[in-house]
């Protein structure tokens, strides 16, 4: 099998048309029409269905591609090692940033790895786990820093504890339930949600089950992190964030951290990336990194 018959696949899926990666990848349609017939007629399956509005991919493409896309990346990853082997740290590098999590670690480590890897192409996202398993899992994101959860699968993953992040029960100063002093006092207030409803609201769960009191129902799930705090602001909602967020210039004076008896547990922020496939030499110069600069919070007290 050609790679480049695996090349033009998985560009045609991307693009959505046919007409559209051949000119991403300069060729003219017949060629690479002649490219995705031959894969076909190779692997013995119809992998797309073509039509005026473009192609989609049949369950046999579904399926080819989600292996096409590793073998790809993984081509690419191979070529900037041998690069960065040479002395030169160029090519591309992913990273998922929890928002909330990583609001005084990730501009750290980003000073810092702009200042080490000039030439790297960064490219930020926002995603917290479980939104960042698959990306990791298919190569689209190379390295993640998020809560470390307990679902994590540690045979899959690799995970390096950063530190351990306070983090507070949070309302507006005119809440109605500003005065509580239990987490009992908020289990039928209306909550909001910070990440994906296949989460499951992970966080809250895990604080009130330690307390074994029911879990309340969530109210507002955000993917925001922008949206949260507006909404916070200005509506009557409760939500878990880390402490140290409250003394950030846009939130200071707008939220407050409610005074309970109980102890909310801390989250631990870690590094997590694929096991079974090797860092590059520019990812691993940014896992040094940030490291570095959570060793540095931990140490000043910033983030305990």
């Amino acid at each position: 099998m050609k790679l480049s018959y695996i090349h033009a696949f998985v560009a045609v899926i991307k693009a959505g048309s046919i007409h559209a990666a051949a000119r991403e990848l300069n060729l003219s349609q017949p060629a690479l029409s002649k490219s995705l017939r031959a894969l076909e007629e190779e692997l013995a399956a119809p992998l797309l269905v073509r039509s005026i509005n473009g192609v989609v991919p049949t369950d046999y493409g579904k399926a080819f591609y989600q292996r096409a896309q590793i073998v790809i990346d993984e081509l690419r990853k191979a070529q900037e090692d041998v690069l960065q082997l040479r002395g030169k740290l160029e090519g591309s590098l992913t990273v998922a940033i929890a928002p909330a999590s990583t609001m005084q670690l990730a501009p750290m480590v980003f000073k810092d790895f702009r200042h080490r890897c000039p030439n790297v192409k960064l490219h930020i996202v926002e995603g917290i786990w479980p939104s960042v398993a698959e990306p990791l899992r298919n190569g689209t994101v190379d390295i993640a820093i998020s809560p470390v959860l307990d679902e994590i699968s540690r045979s899959e993953l690799a995970v390096e504890k950063l530190l351990d992040v306070k983090m507070a029960i949070v309302v507006r100063p005119n809440h109605p339930l500003m005065a509580a002093t239990s987490l009992h006092d908020l289990t039928q207030g209306a909550w909001l949600h910070q990440g994906t409803s296949s989460s499951d609201s992970v966080l809250i769960r895990r604080i009130f089950e330690d307390q074994n009191l029911p879990v309340p129902v969530v109210s507002v799930e955000s993917r925001s992190l922008t949206a949260t705090i507006m909404m916070l602001q200005t509506m009557d909602l409760i939500a878990v964030m880390p402490r140290a967020m409250l003394e950030s210039d846009a939130i200071k004076g707008t939220l407050v951290a409610l005074n309970l008896k109980e102890q909310i547990r801390a989250n631990q922020l870690g590094l997590i990336y694929r096991e079974d496939r090797p860092l590059t030499r520019v990812a691993q110069v940014f896992a040094t990194l940030t490291h570095r600069a959570a060793a540095h919070l931990a140490q000043i007290g910033e983030i305990k």
